[in-house]
């Protein structure tokens, strides 16, 4: 998260650099460049609830692993549209673009590392929590580079106009951790004894059997400057037989004032 928030920022300030040295300029000029900077969806905010599918239904239960429902993601994009056909006249574009996306998961369960004893692999199981706790949650930031096919009712007012954009993205896994907060049971040296109740504050690097890459299909459909939008990852979150089948997928708003 605090990388997003540092590219923001750099982005901003370089932004602002050339408005500053910028001279009078004919009055020609200076209407294409206004023409210019209305808003192409260049940069993309992105404000997410994120979450895991799973289509065994054994997985998520009562009984079982349960998501909560404050689970959140921030994606910062940098866009460059390239407008097909007629610059001022064509509803459509093409944008390739680069970014980070970063997804909090909050659950009742932990990550275990378990072995395969065939092939001395290692993957993760996700084990309930019985001890009460304050924080549990998996943190992954992607590097991204999203692909989309942009269509707009209106292509000469860019934010007025009725926007959906229908894309790709892929990323590769830039980091991964596992945090925790509350309350472990150690046992007591004497087995009468009740276990000993100590408060920890964890932060784990290791995941094992995570995958590296993700690809999906993205979907935005909005007006002017605000879009909903949806991801969902083809591949799992873990490699095969190195953890359960989990797809993760995002839905939320996007916005897009540059």
């Amino acid at each position: 998260m605090k990388n997003l928030l540092l590219a923001l920022g750099l982005f901003l300030c370089l932004n602002a650099i050339p408005a500053l040295a910028q001279d009078n300029q004919p009055t020609i000029e200076n209407k294409a460049k206004e023409f210019n900077s209305i808003s192409r969806d260049r940069v993309l905010i992105e404000l997410n609830y994120t979450g895991w599918y799973n289509d065994d239904s054994s997985f998520f239960g009562e009984d079982s692993v349960q998501m909560k429902w404050f689970n959140r993601g921030l994606n910062l994009y940098f866009m460059w549209d390239l407008i097909l056909g007629d610059k001022e006249k064509s509803r459509f574009a093409f944008a390739p673009g680069l970014g980070i996306s970063c997804h909090n998961v909050y659950m009742n369960a932990r990550p275990t590392t378990v072995i395969d004893q065939e092939t001395l692999t290692a993957g993760s199981v996700f084990v309930p929590i019985t001890d009460n706790y304050r924080n549990n949650k998996i943190a992954t930031t992607h590097i991204e580079v999203p692909l989309e096919l942009r269509y707009r009712s209106k292509p000469d007012q860019f934010s007025r106009s009725f926007k959906v954009a229908v894309g790709l993205r892929l990323g590769y896994l830039w980091q991964k951790n596992y945090k925790y907060k509350g309350e472990i049971s150690v046992p007591n040296i004497d087995p009468e004894e009740a276990d000993n109740i100590l408060s920890v504050k964890t932060k784990s690097l290791t995941i094992p059997g995570m995958s590296k890459y993700r690809f999906g299909p993205s979907l935005r459909i909005g007006y002017g400057n605000v879009s909903l939008v949806g991801f969902m990852s083809l591949n799992k979150l873990f490699e095969e037989n190195r953890g359960p089948g989990l797809q993760p997928f995002s839905i939320g708003v996007t916005f897009n004032s540059f």
